[in-house]
């Protein structure tokens, strides 16, 4: 009797702890029925298809957004080639003042990058490619309206004038676009930048049949106001999904005058400049005889 009562209290004491064991509760209490929430199985799926591209859904996003800015910079800067010379000219403008009215874009926007990339850690990077944005499209829709300026001299200061500030918002993207993508993208840099690239290539190509036409639609301010209007919405998206970027500040940073004219001793810049800006306005001056 005494070994039956022994063998009794030894075989409940075992069942007291398989069932109080955590591991062995958990593999033997019952589901009811219930697996993975909803929100489990999303979380899952968003982990696979990050896995599977090598991308988040906000970089992504991201990345949509820096190519479609890319391309309307592209566009702003081309966007005047297929008409304004052959309007500046019925105006009385000679072709040397339209010639220097493109070259001043880019001339102001080679000046101004080394200054604008100082800018960057004290504005921030996020604001200052905004900034771009803002300014690019509020001068373009400017710049549509000059038209109505009847005196040819005011009109002539006036182009120059806001389409210098037009240049000093299209560096401000250019230089933020590449510095985020760099930040946001650092496994994928080289294919990133290559899809920005590609992105101002085809906007460059796109301006003759989408400006051009809207300007034969519409007339001497439809394309600046689209334009405007497009990069006003797309700095407005932006505030949504571009993600706070921390730069800290670089105390070790070169000396900026030293910058400045490494940067102006590049021969290449000066050729290229010569050479694009030389022959771009000149290239509509055919359709004058159509």
């Amino acid at each position: 009797m005494e070994s039956e009562r022994l063998l009794s209290k030894e075989k409940g004491k075992r069942r007291f702890e398989l069932y109080t064991d955590p591991e062995h509760q958990s593999a033997q209490l019952p589901s009811n029925g219930s697996g993975p929430s909803d929100g489990e199985h999303r979380v899952e799926g968003e982990q696979h298809a990050t896995q599977k591209s090598g991308m988040t859904s906000v970089q992504k996003k991201l990345l949509a957004s820096l190519a479609v800015v890319r391309m309307l910079n592209g566009s702003l800067i081309a966007v005047m080639i297929p008409f304004f010379p052959v309007e500046a000219a019925s105006r009385g403008v000679s072709q040397t003042v339209i010639s220097g009215l493109f070259s001043c874009f880019s001339v102001a926007r080679m000046i101004t990058n080394p200054f604008i990339g100082r800018l960057v850690p004290l504005i921030g990077l996020n604001r200052l490619y905004n900034f771009g944005l803002v300014t690019a499209g509020l001068t373009t829709i400017v710049f549509g309206t000059l038209n109505y300026i009847a005196d040819t001299s005011t009109f002539v200061a006036a182009c120059y004038l806001v389409r210098l500030v037009e240049a000093i918002g299209s560096e401000a993207i250019t230089i933020c676009g590449f510095t985020i993508a760099g930040s946001q993208f650092p496994s994928r840099v080289n294919r990133v930048v290559a899809l920005m690239i590609s992105s101002l290539t085809i906007g460059l190509a796109l301006t003759p049949a989408i400006w051009g036409g809207l300007f034969a639609l519409g007339g001497f301010g439809t394309p600046f106001y689209t334009l405007g209007v497009i990069m006003l919405l797309m700095a407005a998206l932006n505030l949504r999904l571009m993600p706070t970027i921390q730069q800290a500040a670089n105390g070790s940073s070169a000396n900026f005058l030293k910058t400045l004219r490494l940067f102006a001793k590049s021969t290449g810049n000066w050729a290229c400049m010569v050479t694009v800006f030389a022959s771009e306005p000149h290239c509509p001056a055919p359709l004058r005889q159509i």
